[in-house]
């Protein structure tokens, strides 16, 4: 982190060395969740991507630091926000096979209240119902055309990927790709090699 951004939001942090930090523990924790995380995507992020995350992580020490005034409130609007939404939406990835995973769920899983998260996710232009059946259903679709998976049932993925009724997810993974799910299998193993074009495998 370069010196003159730091102190352009904290002017007085050189002189809190080797002073405990005032910040409260959530946001202690919430700095090192995202820089953990944003560690874990960081060959994985373009360079917008990746200028965004070292910006709302620079906001983030300047709330650990103990900003104050119209700082604060722009580090809490900009950094902490975008921290929180992106440590959220991490959160449910990593619970996509859960069929009972809500809303409500995140918000107590992140001590904050269930309008707080809807705002921040429509903040990020979608909700977070969409955002979550988006997820599924590209989970989905990338363990059917996944040739190593081709064991796996329809339905199996279907449940690993949270989906408690096959009907349902048979149709909205046709509306979202133009394609069942079976369709889309098969079109992925042709690709793979695996079947030939009249359906017969290369095993």
């Amino acid at each position: 982190m370069q010196r003159e951004v730091l102190l352009a939001l904290v002017p007085n942090a050189e002189d809190l060395a080797a002073r405990p930090l005032p910040a409260s523990p959530a946001i202690v924790s919430l700095f090192a969740g995202t820089l953990d995380l944003a560690t874990q995507l960081g060959a994985d992020l373009d360079l917008l991507a990746r200028d965004a995350v070292s910006r709302h992580l620079i906001d983030l020490v300047a709330l650990v630091l103990g900003a104050r005034g119209d700082t604060a409130e722009l580090a809490r609007g900009r950094g902490l926000a975008a921290a929180q939404l992106m440590v959220m939406k991490r959160y449910v990835m990593d619970q996509l096979s859960d069929p009972k995973l809500s809303v409500r769920d995140v918000a107590a899983r992140h001590g904050v209240s269930v309008r707080y998260v809807q705002q921040l996710f429509e903040r990020s232009g979608t909700t977070f119902t969409k955002f979550l059946l988006e997820q599924r259903l590209l989970s989905a679709h990338q363990r059917l055309t996944n040739a190593l998976l081709r064991a796996a049932t329809v339905t199996q993925i279907a449940s690993d990927c949270g989906f408690g009724d096959e009907s349902t997810f048979n149709r909205v993974f046709r509306r979202r790709f133009g394609a069942t799910p079976s369709d889309i299998r098969v079109e992925g193993l042709r690709r793979s090699g695996i079947l030939f074009r009249n359906g017969s495998s290369s095993d």
